[in-house]
C-alpha cells in the first residue's frame, strides 16, 4: 500500500498553533453565546453560535491530521524523539479543546434550562388559551340558548 507520506512536524506544529486559535475562539464564541442567552439571547445568540459552527469547520480537518500524526508517532514506540517533540506540539491544543468543551457543556446545559422553561411557558399558554376557548365558548353557548329562549 502506498502512503502519502506524513505531515513534518513543522506542518504540525504550525496547524496545532491554528487548532489552538481556533480552539481559543471557539470558547470565546461559547462566552458570548453563554452572556447573551443571560441577557436575552436574539441576534447575538444566533449570531455566537453561527460563527462558532464555521470555526468548527475549520477546525475538523486539522484536529485529523493531528490525530493521525499522534496514532502514527505512537505505532513507532514512546521513545522516538518525534513523539516526545509532537506531544509538546499537540499539549496547549489540548488544553484549548478541553476549555472550549467545557464553555460548550454550560452552554448546552443552559441552553437546555431555557429550552425547558419556554416548553412550560407554552405549555401554561396553551393550557390558558384552552380554558379561554372553553370558557368563550360556553358563553356562545349562553348567549344562543338566551336568544332562543327569547
Amino acid at each position: 500500500m502506498n502512503r502519502a507520506p506524513a505531515a513534518s512536524l513543522q506542518t504540525l506544529a504550525r496547524h496545532a498553533r491554528e487548532a489552538g486559535i481556533l480552539f481559543e475562539r471557539c470558547g470565546a464564541l461559547a462566552g458570548v453565546a453563554l452572556a447573551a442567552l443571560d441577557r436575552d439571547g436574539g441576534s447575538t445568540l444566533v449570531g455566537a453560535l453561527e460563527e462558532r459552527d464555521r470555526v468548527l469547520e475549520q477546525l475538523a480537518p486539522l484536529v485529523a491530521e493531528l490525530e493521525v500524526a499522534r496514532t502514527g508517532m505512537k505505532a513507532k514506540g514512546r521513545m522516538a524523539p518525534e513523539v516526545h517533540h509532537l506531544q509538546t506540539i499537540i499539549q496547549p491544543v489540548e488544553e484549548a479543546a478541553r476549555h472550549a468543551f467545557s464553555l460548550q457543556a454550560r452552554l448546552a446545559a443552559r441552553l437546555e434550562e431555557r429550552r425547558r422553561a419556554i416548553r412550560t411557558e407554552l405549555d401554561q399558554l396553551s393550557t390558558a388559551d384552552r380554558a379561554a376557548s372553553a370558557y368563550a365558548q360556553r358563553q356562545v353557548v349562553e348567549v344562543r340558548r338566551i336568544d332562543r329562549a327569547s
